[in-house]
């Protein structure tokens, strides 16, 4: 599991902010202190908290025992034709030394092969009929993944929404990448149900929310920051999702300013002071 390094003012806030980029709770993470705050002269702080985590990887659940597929495999298969290959073709058949007579007309008849007919494209279904689709996906994948949560799925104005009940990390993974691969997955599945082009919003025990809670004290604390220092601070690279939701918080701050910069997946917010 990737591990996930944030800077705060203190170490308890860097906890806090990397346990929200994850998506857990302090239960389920691996946390290191990488650096503390400095205390210098007059008893200012110097320095900020660096602590970096992960999702704590999780046991694989024991296998089921399988049946022997291959048990069958030992067992001789039955010779066609009465015999094969063991001498001359019973019933008329031409001996081993004969040669295949031509078709006529020319060479070697070959199997006609037709051609498969086009499956029929599958109608439009009701926005519940999709929401059940997605519904059924999701329960098992979150069976696979070892967990007994609660998921729902409600149509919203042409689109679903989908939520699973409870804090899991693994279903989350780093910076929610996890989270939004399971909510394309979810969004193909209904796909090849249906023409339909809903989309679907996925959320694992309010991860988003509190995403966007945690990013939003970041944009805020890295502001105050800036306008003290008047030096461009350049923040960890992120989703264009993330980013967004940075960009307009700081953009109702006054003083700075912000820009993107970099390619995905290295591509980052700057802030500076605004001109």
């Amino acid at each position: 599991m990737e591990w996930i390094e944030t800077t705060a003012d203190t170490v308890p806030a860097a906890i806090d902010l990397v346990l929200d980029n994850l998506g857990v709770d302090e239960r389920e993470a691996d946390i290191e202190v990488l650096e503390e705050p400095k205390t210098g002269l007059f008893g200012r702080v110097k320095g900020q908290a660096r602590v970096r985590a992960r999702v704590k990887p999780k046991a694989p659940r024991p296998k089921q025992e399988r049946k022997d597929r291959r048990r069958s495999s030992g067992k001789k298969k039955p010779a066609g034709n009465g015999g094969g290959n063991n001498g001359g073709a019973q019933g008329g058949g031409r001996s081993g030394g004969d040669k295949p007579k031509a078709a006529a007309g020319g060479g070697e008849s070959k199997p006609r092969r037709d051609n498969k007919p086009s499956k029929p494209a599958e109608p439009d279904k009701s926005d519940a009929e999709l929401a059940g689709e997605v519904n059924d996906f999701l329960t098992g994948l979150v069976a696979a993944f070892g967990y007994d949560s609660a998921v729902e799925v409600t149509p919203n104005d042409g689109d679903l929404d989908a939520t699973i009940s409870g804090n899991h990390g693994l279903l989350v993974g780093p910076k929610g990448r996890t989270l939004d691969a399971i909510q394309e997955l979810s969004r193909v599945t209904i796909q090849k149900a249906s023409t339909s082009t809903a989309r679907i919003r996925l959320d694992v025990g309010d991860y988003r929310d509190r995403r966007r809670a945690a990013l939003v004290e970041l944009a805020e604390s890295v502001a105050g920051r800036v306008q003290d220092s008047g030096e461009p601070l350049a923040l960890q690279p992120m989703t264009s999702v993330d980013r967004k939701i940075v960009h307009d918080a700081l953009a109702s701050i006054d003083g700075v300013s912000s820009r993107s910069d970099g390619e995905d997946p290295h591509r980052r917010i700057v802030v500076e002071v605004a001109s």
